[in-house]
């Protein structure tokens, strides 16, 4: 698989976890400390992300990294993902 096509997963992933934690791209723009412009870019996938950027938006969703990675690579469902979600949101 190309790198364009993994970045445009990741993002497409990500843009799911934001929407369903009903928050929007300014939201969580603010957080990781980059403009609404450049996060769209990350969710489009035409933006590489750093591995601080990603540990930043895994502490957003309550995740381990591991977890956003195995679940932004396929290999973790959304219902999973939202589940453990609600789990480490509870402890």
């Amino acid at each position: 698989m190309n790198t364009a096509m993994n970045h445009q997963s990741l993002g497409s992933r990500i843009r799911l976890l934001r929407i369903n934690k009903d928050l929007s791209q300014e939201n969580i723009a603010d957080m990781i400390g980059l403009t609404q412009s450049a996060y769209s870019k990350i969710e489009r996938g035409e933006r590489q992300m750093s591995l601080v950027l990603l540990e930043k938006i895994a502490s957003i969703f309550n995740v381990e990294l591991t977890r956003l990675i195995s679940y932004c690579k396929g290999s973790v469902t959304l219902p999973d993902m939202l589940r453990d979600m609600e789990e480490t949101a509870v402890k």
